[in-house]
């Protein structure tokens, strides 16, 4: 049997039975309820559109409501693809549902995928949603028996927001079985209604066309006829050539996907660096350990579980500390590293103790002020006086990529660690 497919809203779509322009009147197709499957497009309803619409037909929009109502009565399927809600006077572009229902909001902001779906799967996740259904039911009575049945809709979603709010779901007609007192009622799907109307929120990775061809294949999914055993007793020209092409791009491919997956590890490696400018904490620290162990010079631990690490050289000892903030360097930090100066034990250079600090790490490194500044220059004046170093991030990682560059700088960066009183350059 033919599958006859409506489209409302969209032109020139070659799979669809019938495509109708909002601007056509519906008399054009008869009803909704000669095609088994109606596509109606809602974010191409415009408000402008609306109001010519309704000056031409004040009852286009009942008219529709009434239809899609008959076609689900029938067992017909009907698609919407939703928009934000508009009203002209007292009719929004949902008055066509057969069903009462809160505003919709539709705002793209931020997304995810739906797998088991191809058309979902180029659909944003929204903060769009139908907040809530209202049931539009009534109850009909089967006398001359005892029992009512109450016909209503529920809600079956589809896809969620990331609020957990319904943006694509399936609204399904149910009925409830009562006896004559109205009690012990139970849900069960109500025969007397046997289709369905799908909310499929508008697709953001492909344009709307792409989208609706999508949602035909998933109405109609266009299959491709199995090949019978007996087609490779028969030899065409150049096929076996073709074949053996074939397994030979797959034998390559195979090794290209181990060369792409031990690069991509090389990569993740290399790029690894970078994090040293933006952590903070315990992943800083070993962020920084990394840094130095590539730049020729292993960090000994402290101890104890306060001290970060130590500096050593032959019998020469140096404390490290090392910090990170959201926002400024904090004089605490200066605290910390001067407390441990008292165990250093430095006869190379005038360093007795190393702070390490990323501040500002959750801003771009090229738009950060002053490492060491907390507003004032009372962290450069107690490390020149207590004999400290200061070192940012910024500093360590242009070492790294003078390193990566090709130039051996470790004797460079071991004479500025212990012999610099104050910042580090």
């Amino acid at each position: 049997m033919e599958n006859k497919i409506l489209i409302i809203g969209y032109k020139d779509v070659k799979k669809a039975t019938k495509c109708l322009d909002w601007r056509e009147p519906l008399s054009t197709i008869g009803t909704i309820g000669n095609f088994n499957t109606t596509y109606i497009i809602l974010p191409t309803l415009t408000k402008k559109i609306m109001e010519e619409v309704l000056e031409k037909d004040s009852e286009y929009f009942s008219k529709l409501h009434e239809q899609i109502f008959d076609a689900v009565d029938n067992g017909l399927d009907v698609y919407i693809i939703t928009a934000p809600q508009i009203e002209v006077g007292e009719i929004s572009n949902y008055s066509i549902l057969p069903f009462g229902m809160n505003r919709v909001e539709v705002k793209i902001n931020s997304f995810g995928e739906y797998p088991d779906n191809k058309y979902l799967s180029h659909v944003k996740k929204t903060d769009g949603y139908f907040s809530k259904i209202t049931d539009s039911e009534y109850l009909e009575s089967n006398h001359p028996t005892t029992s009512y049945k109450r016909y209503s809709w529920r809600l079956f979603p589809l896809l969620t927001s990331l609020n957990n709010k319904n943006i694509a779901f399936i609204v399904k007609p149910v009925c409830e079985i009562f006896n004559e007192s109205r009690y012990r009622g139970h849900w069960v799907e109500a025969s007397k209604y046997g289709g369905l109307i799908i909310f499929m929120p508008p697709p953001t990775e492909i344009d709307l066309q792409e989208g609706i061809k999508l949602l035909l294949k998933l109405e109609a999914p266009e299959t491709e006829e199995e090949a019978p055993e007996w087609f490779n007793e028969i030899n065409l020209p150049t096929e076996d050539d073709l074949k053996n092409q074939i397994k030979k791009l797959k034998t390559n491919q195979i090794e290209i996907n181990k060369q792409i997956e031990q690069k991509e590890k090389d990569l993740k490696k290399l790029q690894s660096f970078k994090w040293v400018l933006k952590l903070q904490g315990k992943p800083l620290e070993k962020a920084v350990e990394k840094a130095f162990d590539f730049l020729g010079i292993e960090l000994e631990k402290g101890r104890v579980a306060e001290e970060d690490r130590w500096l050593v050289i032959d019998k020469n000892k140096i404390p490290i500390e090392i910090r990170g903030h959201d926002g400024s360097i904090k004089y605490d930090d200066i605290r910390q590293i001067v407390d441990r100066t008292f165990d250093a034990n430095n006869t190379i250079g005038e360093t007795e103790g190393i702070l390490i600090v990323n501040p500002y790490c959750d801003t771009k490194p090229s738009e950060r002020t002053d490492s060491f500044s907390d507003g004032t220059d009372r962290i450069k004046k107690k490390a020149i006086s207590t004999k400290v170093a200061l070192l940012d991030t910024k500093t360590l990682f242009a070492f790294v990529l003078r390193k990566m560059q090709g130039k051996d700088i470790k004797k460079e960066l071991l004479d500025k660690l212990t012999q610099t009183v104050g910042v580090i350059t």
